[in-house]
C-alpha cells in the first residue's frame, strides 16, 4: 500500500482487513461465522513498512516471535524496541498506524468496538465508571 492510500477513504471494515497485511495469513477466520471477532495468523512476515489506515475494530497482535527491529506509531505510542515474545499489542478504533519491521510471527485479532464497549459495560468493571472498577473502595 502506498502512502496516499492510507489517507483515502475512511476507516477499514470487518471484512476487509486483510488489506493492511501486507502478506497473506498462513489461516484466518474468514467467513466462519464468528461475531464481532476475526482473527488470522502471519507466519514468517517478510520485512515491511507500512501506513495502516484506521480500523473499525479494535487491533490485538499476539506476538509468537519477535521482529530483530521495529518502529511502530499509532494513538500517542511509540515503540522502538521488538516486544518479547507473548506480547499483546492494542490498537484502538479509529487509530491510524505506522510501523516498519524486520518480520515476524503473529496473531492479529479484529474485535468490534461496539462488542467490546457492551462487555465492558456488563462486566463487574461497570463499564468506564472507575468507582464501579474497584467494588472494595
Amino acid at each position: 500500500m502506498r502512502q496516499d492510500e492510507s489517507r483515502r477513504g475512511g476507516a477499514i471494515g470487518r471484512l476487509d482487513w486483510h488489506k493492511i497485511l501486507p502478506f497473506e495469513a498462513a489461516a484466518a477466520s474468514d467467513r466462519l461465522g464468528w461475531v464481532g471477532l476475526e482473527a488470522a495468523r502471519c507466519r514468517a512476515e517478510p520485512p515491511f513498512e507500512r501506513n495502516v489506515p484506521a480500523l473499525t475494530h479494535h487491533r490485538l497482535v499476539l506476538v509468537a516471535r519477535p521482529p530483530d527491529e521495529l518502529d511502530l506509531r499509532y494513538d500517542g505510542v511509540k515503540r522502538d524496541v521488538p516486544p518479547p515474545t507473548g506480547s499483546i499489542t492494542l490498537v484502538p478504533f479509529g487509530s491510524p498506524v505506522w510501523a516498519r519491521s524486520s518480520g515476524h510471527n503473529e496473531l492479529h485479532m479484529f474485535l468490534e468496538a461496539r462488542v467490546v464497549a457492551r462487555v465492558a459495560a456488563e462486566s463487574s468493571w461497570g463499564g468506564t465508571n472507575p468507582a464501579k472498577a474497584h467494588p472494595t473502595r
